[in-house]
């Protein structure tokens, strides 16, 4: 595979699993083309349960020019994820071929920890029961302590078995941050509305 290809005017060269690189005449390589610690991080979120081959060692593998359509064409082979390809107008743009898509780098990949927010209702339940208990009702705060409790790891395992379907992190974390957040409103709720009378 060639590392290495020029145009009548640059050289273009790629780093293997990392960048492309180009250069006129003898100067220094310069990055024209890779992806950012984010953008792999959501290329890495986006890559379906059990699927199996798709590595970053893979990506950059080898460099082509071509001439076609009255201008130069780069083209970069990218593994699973298709190809990478400059047209004359000097955009590059990842592209599918024979099947091999290019993963996503769309959605920001903090929305994936929002799929941890389940849990945080299981830590809030006691504090939520305690909250009851303190205004006298006992039965109201082994609602509440349930609601919450029970509710968070409910979510939280609903919301794993639903990302090992394949739901996407960028619908999937925001679903269960909604839903945690109606069930502690719901225990809040009730453990506020708790009346003084202890038999509440």
């Amino acid at each position: 595979m060639e590392k290495t290809a020029c145009t009548n005017h640059e050289c273009v060269q790629v780093v293997p699993g990392s960048r492309v690189e180009e250069r006129e005449g003898a100067a220094p390589w310069t990055v024209a083309y890779a992806f950012t610690n984010e953008q792999r991080e959501r290329i890495r979120l986006h890559i379906p349960p059990f699927t199996c081959g798709v590595s970053a060692a893979d990506e950059f593998g080898a460099v082509s020019t071509v001439v076609a359509g009255g201008g130069e064409h780069v083209v970069v082979a990218m593994g699973t994820q298709g190809v990478l390809h400059r047209g004359p107008d000097g955009r590059w743009e990842r592209r599918a071929v024979l099947g091999r898509e290019p993963l996503s780098t769309i959605g920001p990949s903090w929305l994936a920890r929002l799929q941890l927010a389940p849990l945080v209702l299981v830590v809030t339940a006691p504090l939520l029961w305690l909250l009851a208990r303190r205004r006298g009702a006992k039965t109201r705060g082994l609602v509440v302590l349930g609601l919450s409790g029970a509710g968070g790891l409910a979510l939280s395992s609903g919301t794993g078995l639903v990302g090992l379907v394949g739901l996407d992190y960028t619908m999937l974390g925001p679903a269960a941050a909604l839903a945690a957040i109606g069930v502690f409103v719901a225990s809040l709720a009730i453990a506020l509305r708790a009346r003084v009378d202890r038999g509440a």
